[in-house]
């Protein structure tokens, strides 16, 4: 007697520039030959693969008992969310199996800088600027590096929280901001 299971498995948090790594399995637990096995899993909406569909389907002609297969696939979020989906295997002899609900939460961080500074000043006085980055989104905004253009005529002096020249710029490498965090530098 042929047999049919079917696991299913998703990345369970990203952010939305990210891929989502789908895994499915699909096995004969029986004791006969499964044959014409069709994997399909219909991708949620606002859910795509790298290539812009929306439905995943794989074909093996023949599962021997014990034997299984396992297929993965990248896919795009083209919005943030919670997405649940399950994937369904079709045999010969009317066998159907379908997965557990996978769940995959897509965030998206959403930085603001704000910058202050001496708007006026004498020359050979020296100027300061502060800036606040916030992170206004949903999800953690990782390896974060601000750049501040070096104003033409001024030479750099200092700055706060590791901040460095780097030819006309000054730039900090802040590493990871959590949703709702807030930098403040000089």
């Amino acid at each position: 007697k042929p047999g049919r299971t079917i696991s299913h498995t998703a990345t369970a948090a990203t952010l939305v520039c990210d891929p989502i790594t789908y895994t499915v399995t699909v096995g004969n637990g029986g004791t006969g030959t499964t044959r014409n096995v069709v994997v399909e899993d219909r991708l949620p909406d606002g859910i795509e693969t790298l290539e812009g569909k929306n439905i995943v389907q794989y074909t093996v002609p023949a599962l021997e008992p014990g034997e299984s297969k396992t297929f993965s696939w990248k896919a795009k979020a083209m919005r943030t969310g919670k997405f649940m989906n399950t994937a369904d295997a079709k045999a010969d002899g009317n066998l159907l199996a379908k997965s557990g609900a996978v769940s995959t939460t897509v965030t998206k961080p959403v930085l603001v800088l704000e910058k202050t500074g001496t708007k006026q000043t004498y020359m050979g006085r020296t100027i300061a600027y502060g800036l606040t980055l916030r992170n206004m989104g949903d999800g953690e905004a990782r390896d974060v590096v601000v750049t501040n253009p070096l104003p033409a005529g001024t030479k750099f002096m200092a700055a706060t929280e590791g901040g460095m020249q780097d030819g006309d710029v000054i730039r900090w490498h802040l590493g990871n901001l959590a949703p709702g965090a807030t930098r403040t530098f000089t």
